[in-house]
């Protein structure tokens, strides 16, 4: 059962929504009904449906960080557009996953978040068609920069990180992992 998790795994690292239901909560075994809730869940915010919280912890990591062999690794612009509301923060993305003997599919998607308290935000994001992306980048903000970075995506314990390398409009490392 270990073997085929392992290798359930690598087959679908680098998926843009990768979620990892565990067995453990901060080290500790969780039950069988506590997993169906975090699947529940997972499953929600996939169909972009209300569910609990999720939790995203961000840390800035040092420039010389390296990540681990069997990461994937994607190539991301995303650019923020133009809002008529100003607790909402709209973007698209353009991700193309690099490496040796890819054939480098493209992936596009659009993100509307919200903010609804102070450390609070609600997020749909949505996969959309190059025609789509290349219409919406028309409204893109002029006083924003693009984001430019390199995304290495991995499990690690239970958890999915992805673990950017910002290059535009600064260069900076980010680790990310949802809770």
């Amino acid at each position: 059962a270990q073997e085929r998790d392992r290798r359930t795994r690598e087959a679908w690292n680098g998926h843009a929504h990768l979620k990892i239901i565990g067995n453990t909560d901060n080290g500790r075994r969780i039950d069988f009904e506590a997993k169906l809730r975090r699947l529940f869940t997972a499953v929600c915010q996939s169909l972009n449906m209300p569910a609990p919280i999720e939790i995203e912890k961000k840390y800035l990591v040092a420039l010389d960080a390296v990540p681990p062999p069997e990461a994937v690794i994607f190539e991301i612009r995303q650019t923020y557009l133009l809002s008529q509301n100003p607790g909402v923060e709209t973007r698209v993305r353009k991700r193309t996953q690099v490496g040796p003997g890819l054939s480098y599919d493209t992936l596009y998607f659009y993100t509307e978040k919200r903010r609804l308290g102070p450390e609070e935000r609600s997020e749909i994001e949505r996969i959309i068609s190059k025609n789509e992306y290349l219409a919406l980048l028309k409204d893109r903000d002029p006083n924003l920069k693009d984001v430019v970075k390199r995304r290495h995506t991995f499990p690690w314990k239970d958890q999915y990180f992805e673990l950017d390398f910002v290059t535009e409009p600064i260069q900076l490392f980010i680790l990310e992992v949802e809770l």
